[in-house]
């Protein structure tokens, strides 16, 4: 795992060796510390809920690192750029509000969806705007899941622990759809949202990173960083006939 801490002049890099697709290691070994750049500027949006404070640290899997970056000859120039969260209803009454917007610091940020998503079964769309207006040449999109994997329905749901998946063209075409659809019945949009988003754009040396984390406190034994066990769902109607 590396862990990117957000400082103004200089940050340490620690990494763990992944394995294939686990975000997860045993050996660490430091390297020499980057110069960070700061991109200040975060443009106001009337209604966006905009937030401040940047993440003391940004903790990424060492495989994606060497993905988005794999020049060993030079080190990266690191920028943490803001990311735009928009969440939007399908059907009324889902969320707290119709359309909410969340600005997301340098860096990125954390979200609490109990705070955006009711207790109410129906669809939202949720989209994402990194970097725009940036000619990159490269661009990375990553999910590095935090959700336990579940039964609902006879349907295994979630990513599970430690594991990572490139989602770049899965966000490239949701984007032309107005955004990844998600629905709330049986809180299977924790098992998609609950995790870590990863953008990432390359031009030369530098590296303009940003992340978001979804979270959510009112259910939290679904997810990774929790001891509390996820008891199997009760059966459906159909499934309980079934038998």
């Amino acid at each position: 795992m590396i862990i990117l801490k957000l400082a103004f002049l200089i940050s340490s890099i620690v990494m763990a060796n992944g394995d294939g697709h686990e975000a997860s290691g045993t050996q660490a070994a430091e390297h020499a510390a980057p110069v960070i750049a700061i991109e200040e500027v975060i443009e106001d949006e009337p209604g966006a809920i905009q937030v401040r404070q940047s993440p003391d640290e940004i903790m990424i899997p060492g495989s994606i690192w060497e993905h988005i970056y794999s020049d060993e000859k030079n080190k990266p120039h690191l920028t943490f750029v803001p990311l735009r969260v928009q969440m939007r209803e399908k059907n009324p009454g889902v969320l707290s509000q119709e359309v909410s917007v969340i600005q997301l610091p340098r860096g990125g940020g954390e979200i609490d969806l109990s705070h955006f998503v009711k207790d109410k079964k129906g669809s939202f769309f949720v989209q994402f705007t990194f970097d725009k207006n940036v000619s990159s040449e490269k661009s990375f999109v990553y999910f590095v899941s935090r959700n336990r994997k579940r039964k609902v329905d006879g349907e295994i749901l979630g990513s599970g622990c430690k594991s990572y998946y490139d989602i770049k063209k899965y966000i490239a075409k949701t984007d032309k759809a107005g955004g990844i659809l998600l629905n709330t019945t049986r809180l299977r949009h924790l098992s998609v949202l609950g995790g870590t988003f990863i953008f990432a754009n390359v031009i030369g040396k530098e590296v303009r990173l940003s992340q978001v984390t979804f979270t959510d406190s009112k259910n939290a034994k679904y997810f990774c960083d929790t001891k509390a066990e996820v008891k199997p769902e009760a059966k459906s109607e159909s499934e309980a006939k079934s038998e």
